[in-house]
Formats: structure tokens, C-alpha cells, sequence
């Protein structure tokens, strides 16, 4: 074989072929996405934009493998809907969504296995002998009487027998006219019949259609049973460690006299440097004297299971916080060493602070940054995970993060299998809208603790522990904007277009805040569709942002970057 030949059998592409050279073949893809091998018209709307691909076997060329890339509406092989990785036939017919677009998988020339062999002839039974048929005996003629008159008694008799047959013919004339009228009325019948089980099948199919409706219909009250087991609650503590001395790094502090407000104050201060590239960074130090500041913090926030076998997905800010900026509280009024070596005030105002949000500890430049990016590296004293309404803390492990959004990857180790959620698929990060509604769950810190003591049984510790029991806060609203960080505008490029707020989607949602980070956002089929990010406040209003999934999803997932 040396082509796979695609024939369309039905919708706006009937009839056409599309043909692929195998030897240039690493995968097929079909899908909407101008950029898929065989695409399909943007109005066929039973086929995603990446829907499905068919990849040859390395280790076989003549066998081939369909994949359904997590499409909405599935992949169906001779009319079997398949559920993961299947393997496809010359002459199999496949259906991209239900009613959707079918074509027949082929290939030129066919395998070997599938032409038939050649039929055999019996040369001795194509040569038989002619058959001899018995020739019959001549027939013998015998010699009627000549025919006498016809008297009164045959004419009577010859009038009866055609009395006789004309009343026959009524008969039957009559007879077929009922039954004539007997097939009509049974055939009015069983149309009436036909038409009122059809009817009654429509009817029975509106009806379930219309219960599938009311389902998928927005329901928080279902939505937070369903998520509340797969939600759980993250405590966190790391701090800032050089990772050739293994020493903690600390904010350099100085006593130095500083003028506020007109007065002078003499307390210790916080130093920062001015960089050479005009960013602003807490001046570092391994030095643990006097009043300096050892850099970390502890954290409290939420994530959500993707895997039965415990792995959970959150904020990059929640699990590996020392590789985000923003969001960290640093210490001001301070001292600023400019670049030129000069030292000033650097008071607490809105651009200063701005500044030093923009602060990533991992990346400090003072610690190596581009050239160097692991000289500074933070260093986990717990990373502790708990279930709602449970008081035991399971450690994890940072799996991995994501070095284009605030998403993050742990792992938990639990011999009993977890209930993951349901991840919405690629396609929704197009398809979804403004004002759709969407409910997030997670654990606030503003929401009141619950504490359980649980007094020790053990003959070695007689003392009482009280540890906070989580129990998650369900808050409801809509997606209020869709902030996209990377499009063209109309007319340009997208080098033309910026986000500030990045790649997210904005949310009418305003009773979460610290600890409901990384927490599941859940639209109304019941799909995660975005990680809980962060809250803005400015002027008594209250903004609130979510990663879209695809972050996460990506981080489950080994994709090439390069071809």
C-alpha cells in the first residue's frame, strides 16, 4: 500500500476523496482547525476543532491506529461510539459526532489479505458429454366420428353452462372488489397504526429530551455534592534557599534614620536594590544577623483531583510560590539603592508597591536569574493536603508547573482510589461565552474555622492536638468577561494586541479570597473549566480571575514544541 485514501459519504464534502502519501505520514488529523490534515467546513457543528487523528504503527505500517482527541461529540467506528485508542481496517466506515460527517478509511492499494483468490474451475464437469434425451414414441392417430346435429337438449344444456359461468364471473368480480376494499382499509389501518407509534415515539423522545435539558440545567446544589469530595484543602510553608551554600536567604534589613511624613524615624527598615535594567528587588542577603528576614512564607489554599491515583491540580502561586510574582506582602516604607549607588526613601505608595509585586524569589537577579536560574531555589518545609470535613493531612509533592500560567501539578499517596473530577475539553476554551454561569468551590480564609482536639491514645504522648477540619464554601456567578492574552484585532497582528491580565477569565464572583486559590471553577454541564486564581479590589468593587483549564490539562500531558 502506499496512500490512505479518505472517501466523504455524506454532508457538503459527498463523494470526495482526500489522499495522503504514506511515506510522508506520521499522523492524520481531522477536525474545523484550518491547520488539521482533512478539515471540515466551521458550520459542520458536530465536529470539534481537533477532533480526531489516525496515527500508523511504527512497528507495522499496514495497521493504524483512530484516536478521539477528547471531542465533544465522540468518533464512531461502523457505528460503534469507541472510547479510547482503537484500531481501524481498510473499508471501515467512521463518523465524526452523532449525524455527523462520515467517511470511508481506505487504502491504495488494498492489503493483500483482503483481495479474493482466484476461483478454481473443474475442467472434467465443464466437459461433460452432451446429454442424450429419449426420443419419445410416435403418436398414434385415431379417427374420430363425423359429428352428428345438435338437438334441443344440447342447446338447453349449452344455455345453462353460460348462465352458469356468467354468474361466476359476478361472483369473483364482486369477491375481488372486497378484497380489494379489505387491503385499502387494512392498509389505512396500519398507516393510522404507523402514525400514532410514530407520534408516540416523537412525543416519548421530546420528553426525554426535554428531562436531558432540565439535567444539564444549571444546579449549584448538585454541583457542590458532586465536587465537595474531589476539592480539598492545601497548607503550605517554604523559604528561600541557595542552593551551592544551602543557606537560607534573608531581606537585608537596616536601623539606619529614615524621614516619614516629615518625621524622623529610626526602626528597622527594609533594603531595596534598583537592578540595571530598572526593576526593584529586596536587596538579599545569607546573612542572619540582626534584623533581617529569612524569605518564604506560609500558605493556605484549595485544589482539585484529576486522577484516582492522586494527582491534584492548583495555583503554581499555592504549591510552588517562590516561582510567582505579585500577591506578596513585602515590608514598606524602605531604603532604595538606586543604580547609581545612592540610597533613598522608598515609601509606601501605589507605584512602589507595584514594583516589588513584580518580584519573582526564584528569579531574583541577584541570585543568578537568566544566567543562573536554580542558584536560588525554594525549599518545601510542608506541603500538606486534606479532604473536607477530614483531619488528616496527607504530605505531597510538587509534580510539576507551568511556566506560561499560574497552574501547578502535586501528588498525593492514598491506597484508596479518589474520585476525580470531569475536565472540560480543549474546544471549550473556544466555545465558551460570556454570562455562562459557573460555581467555584474551595476553602476562603475568610470563611469561620472549624477545630477538632483529638487527645492522644498513645502511652509515649499524652497531650491534645486541635487541627482545623476543612469544610468547602460553594460561591456562585457567571463568567462576567473573557480576557484572552494572545488574539489579532481586527486589521493586525497578534503582536498588535495586549492583556494585562493575561490569558483569564473574568468572574462576577466576589465571596472567595485568600485560601479559595486553586480552587475547581465548574460551568453548568458540570465540567472544570478553570482553576480560581485571584481577586482584584479597587474602589469597593470586587473582580475576580480563573485560569483556563487548557494550563492545567497541559501540565497532565508530554506535548512537542517543536516538529
Amino acid at each position: 500500500m502506499e496512500r490512505v485514501v479518505i472517501k466523504h459519504l455524506n454532508g457538503a464534502r459527498a463523494n470526495q476523496e482526500d489522499s495522503f502519501a504514506l511515506n510522508k505520514l506520521s499522523a492524520l488529523t481531522f477536525g474545523r482547525d484550518p491547520s488539521s490534515n482533512v478539515t471540515f467546513a466551521p458550520d459542520s457543528d458536530a465536529v470539534s476543532r481537533n477532533h480526531a487523528r489516525i496515527e500508523p504503527d511504527p512497528a507495522d505500517p499496514a495497521k493504524f491506529s483512530l484516536i478521539d482527541n477528547r471531542s465533544t461529540n465522540g468518533v464512531f467506528v461502523n457505528g460503534t461510539k469507541i472510547a479510547g485508542p482503537v484500531g481501524i481496517r481498510h473499508g471501515d466506515v467512521v463518523c465524526l459526532g452523532p449525524g455527523g460527517p462520515e467517511f470511508l478509511f481506505s487504502l491504495d492499494p488494498p492489503p493483500v489479505d483482503l483481495l479474493k483468490a482466484t476461483r478454481v474451475v473443474d475442467i472434467d464437469a465443464a466437459s461433460k458429454a452432451t446429454r442424450v434425451s429419449a426420443v419419445p414414441a410416435p403418436a398414434v392417430t385415431v379417427a374420430e366420428p363425423a359429428p352428428r346435429g345438435v338437438g334441443r337438449e344440447t342447446v338447453e344444456r349449452m344455455l345453462t353452462a353460460v348462465e352458469s359461468s356468467s354468474r361466476r364471473r359476478i361472483v369473483n368480480w364482486v369477491a375481488g372488489v372486497i378484497g380489494a376494499l379489505v387491503l385499502v382499509t387494512g392498509g389505512l389501518v396500519w398507516y393510522q397504526n404507523k402514525q400514532a407509534a410514530d407520534t408516540g415515539k416523537t412525543i416519548a423522545l421530546e420528553k426525554t429530551r426535554r428531562e436531558q435539558e432540565e439535567a444539564q440545567k444549571f444546579d449549584a446544589t448538585r454541583i457542590a455534592a458532586e465536587f465537595a469530595g474531589s476539592t480539598v484543602y492545601i497548607e503550605t510553608s517554604w523559604k528561600l534557599v541557595e542552593t551551592v551554600s544551602k543557606k537560607a536567604v534573608y531581606h537585608e534589613y537596616t536601623s539606619e534614620e529614615l524621614e516619614i511624613d516629615g518625621k524622623k524615624v529610626r526602626r528597622p527598615i527594609p533594603i531595596y536594590r534598583q537592578l540595571s535594567n530598572g526593576r526593584i528587588e529586596p536587596k538579599l542577603t545569607t546573612n542572619d544577623k540582626g534584623d533581617n528576614k529569612i524569605v518564604g512564607e506560609s500558605i493556605v489554599g484549595s485544589g482539585f483531583v484529576v486522577t484516582e491515583n492522586g494527582f491534584i491540580l492548583t495555583n503554581r502561586h499555592v504549591a510552588s510560590n517562590w516561582n510567582t510574582g505579585g500577591g506578596r506582602d513585602l515590608p514598606l516604607p524602605g531604603i532604595l539603592i538606586r543604580a547609581d549607588g545612592k540610597r533613598v526613601p522608598f515609601l509606601d505608595v501605589p507605584e512602589n508597591r507595584a514594583a516589588v509585586m513584580k518580584w519573582v524569589p526564584a528569579r531574583s537577579i541577584q541570585g543568578g536569574g537568566a544566567s543562573d536560574p536554580k542558584n536560588l531555589i525554594g525549599e518545601s518545609q510542608y506541603l500538606d493536603v486534606t479532604f473536607a470535613k477530614s483531619k488528616t493531612r496527607i504530605p505531597a509533592r510538587v509534580v510539576r508547573i507551568s511556566d506560561e500560567h499560574d497552574a501547578a501539578l502535586i501528588k498525593i499517596d492514598t491506597p484508596k482510589l479518589l474520585k476525580p473530577v470531569k475536565l472540560a475539553p480543549a474546544e471549550s476554551y473556544e466555545e465558551l461565552k460570556q454570562g455562562e454561569p459557573v460555581v467555584v468551590l474551595g476553602y476562603p480564609a475568610v470563611s469561620p474555622q472549624v477545630l477538632v482536639r483529638t487527645a492522644s491514645r498513645d502511652v509515649f504522648v499524652n497531650t491534645a492536638t486541635q487541627v482545623i477540619v476543612p469544610d468547602n464554601t460553594v460561591s456562585i456567578g457567571a463568567i462576567g468577561r473573557l480576557i484572552r492574552g494572545s488574539q489579532a484585532p481586527t486589521g493586525g497582528t497578534k503582536d498588535d494586541y495586549h492583556s494585562s491580565a493575561g490569558d483569564t477569565y473574568q468572574l462576577t464572583i466576589n465571596s472567595t479570597g485568600a485560601g479559595n486559590s486553586g480552587g475547581p471553577a465548574v460551568d453548568a454541564k458540570g465540567q472544570v473549566i478553570a482553576i480560581f486564581t485571584a481577586g482584584s479590589f479597587m474602589d469597593g468593587a470586587i473582580v475576580t480571575y480563573a485560569t483556563p483549564i487548557k494550563y492545567g490539562v497541559d501540565l497532565m500531558e508530554i506535548k512537542p514544541v517543536i516538529r
